[in-house]
C-alpha cells in the first residue's frame, strides 16, 4: 500500500471518529440543554403555582371580606325597615281616636298599679287626657292608692306614661312600649318581612 493509500485510510478514520466524537458532543449538548429546559420548566411550573395559590387566597379573602361587609349592610338595612316598623306603630298609635287611646292608657295604668297609689307623668299635651283616666280609677280606689298626675315632672315626648310609687318607677311610654315589642314581636315580623318570595304565607306561629 502506497504512503497516499495509507494517508488516506488514517485521514477516513480520524474523520470517522471525529464525526462520532462530534455527534456524541451535539448528543449531550441536546441533552444538556433539554435538561436544563425540563429543569426550568418545571422552576417556572412550580414558582406559577406559588404565585396563583396566593393569588387565590388573597381572591378568596378579599371575596369573604366582601361578602361579610355585604351581609352586615343587609342587616344593618333589615334592622333600620324592622325598627322602622315599630317606630311607625309608636307613630299610629298617636293617632287612634281618643275614647281608644283612652282606654288603652287606662288599662296600662291598672296594670303596673292596680291598688297602689302614685304620681304619674305625662306631656303636658295629654295632661287633661290622664286626668279624665285618673279620676275613673280614683273614684273606686281608696286615698292611699289614688293617682295623681304630676305637673312638675312633665315628659318631653308625647305618648305613655312614666309611674313614679315613690319606691320605683315604670315606664310605659309608647317609646318604650314599642321597643319591647319589638324585642317580643321583632323575629315572627322580620320573618314576614324577609321571607322568600312567595313563602310570607306559610309563616306559622309556634302553637303555645
Amino acid at each position: 500500500m502506497g504512503l497516499d493509500a495509507i494517508e488516506g485510510t488514517v485521514l477516513a478514520a480520524a474523520q470517522a471518529q471525529a464525526d462520532t466524537l462530534l455527534s456524541e458532543a451535539q448528543h449531550a449538548a441536546d441533552s444538556m440543554l433539554q435538561a436544563a429546559l425540563d429543569a426550568r420548566r418545571a422552576e417556572l411550573e412550580t414558582q406559577f403555582q406559588h404565585e396563583a395559590q396566593i393569588v387565590a387566597q388573597a381572591l378568596a379573602g378579599q371575596l369573604a371580606q366582601a361578602r361579610s361587609e355585604m351581609n352586615m349592610e343587609i342587616l344593618a338595612r333589615r334592622t333600620a325597615l324592622l325598627n322602622g316598623v315599630f317606630h311607625r306603630a309608636r307613630l299610629v298609635a298617636l293617632e287612634w281616636p281618643p275614647d281608644v287611646y283612652r282606654d288603652v292608657m287606662k288599662r296600662l295604668l291598672t296594670a303596673v298599679a292596680p291598688d297602689r297609689g302614685g304620681a304619674v307623668r305625662v306631656h303636658p299635651e295629654e295632661a287633661e287626657l290622664f286626668e279624665q283616666i285618673l279620676a275613673a280609677l280614683n273614684a273606686s280606689r281608696e286615698e292611699i292608692g289614688r293617682l295623681r298626675v304630676d305637673p312638675a315632672r312633665p315628659l318631653d315626648v308625647r305618648g305613655g306614661f312614666i309611674y313614679d310609687s315613690g319606691t320605683f318607677e315604670v315606664d310605659r311610654t309608647l317609646t318604650t312600649v314599642s321597643e319591647e315589642l319589638r324585642d317580643v314581636l321583632g323575629p315572627t315580623v322580620a320573618a314576614r318581612l324577609f321571607a322568600p318570595e312567595g313563602a310570607a304565607g306559610r309563616v306559622h306561629t309556634p302553637a303555645t
